[in-house]
């Protein structure tokens, strides 16, 4: 796998293994530091190794490989792909996440469901950095759908206040929408690609 897509695939692979760390790690008691604002750090750390690389080698995308083998295969194949564009958001949704896992942990403090919200809140990152480095439409309807489901779970995190609850109908709503739009995107790319019989 070259060098350019595994600082690619690190970045959700972070945002995962932090979501999957148990409780203590999540919100520790103590001095300790949380496991998600270290994640988010790497992960800009990762978005600011992949933007030497861009200008080191250039624009490169293509299918990942482990050994001889794809990842995958078909119109959910695993090709990612990093450009500036890629780089820019990547530094946008990295930094950005993690100024904001840096004030939820003082925000958050003493919250009985805290870790839910670290767990979900990684949950959406992992998807929106997936979005961005993918260069399959399929994996990408994929990463909307999945940070779409994570957002509305962020939403409504405060369950018993109403105008959170409105808000996460009205995004339920629009983002049916969306989904429906970008299905039928993949669906009309897949058949011209010739994948319909596969």
């Amino acid at each position: 796998m070259p060098i350019p897509f595994a600082v690619l695939l690190l970045i959700p692979l972070t945002y995962l293994s932090a979501a999957l760390m148990p409780r203590a790690r999540l919100v520790p008691v103590g001095p300790q530091q949380p496991i998600a604002p270290v994640a988010a750090g790497v992960a800009v750390l990762l978005s600011l190794v992949a933007a030497a690389l861009l200008v080191v080698n250039g624009p490169v995308s293509g299918l990942v490989h482990v050994g001889a083998l794809p990842l995958s295969a078909g119109p959910f194949a695993l090709s990612l792909r990093l450009d500036a564009v890629t780089v820019v958001m990547l530094l946008l949704v990295n930094s950005i996440g993690l100024v904001i896992l840096r004030f939820s942990r003082r925000y958050l403090d003493g919250e009985p469901m805290q870790a839910r919200y670290f767990r979900s809140f990684l949950a959406t990152l992992v998807a929106v950095s997936l979005l961005v480095i993918t260069n399959n439409l399929g994996v990408l309807a994929l990463a909307w759908t999945a940070s779409s489901i994570t957002v509305h779970q962020l939403l409504e995190f405060y369950a018993d206040r109403p105008s959170a609850l409105i808000a996460a109908h009205k995004k339920f709503l629009i983002a049916r929408v969306a989904d429906l739009a970008i299905i039928r995107s993949v669906r009309v790319a897949v058949q011209g690609a010739g994948y319909a019989g596969d």
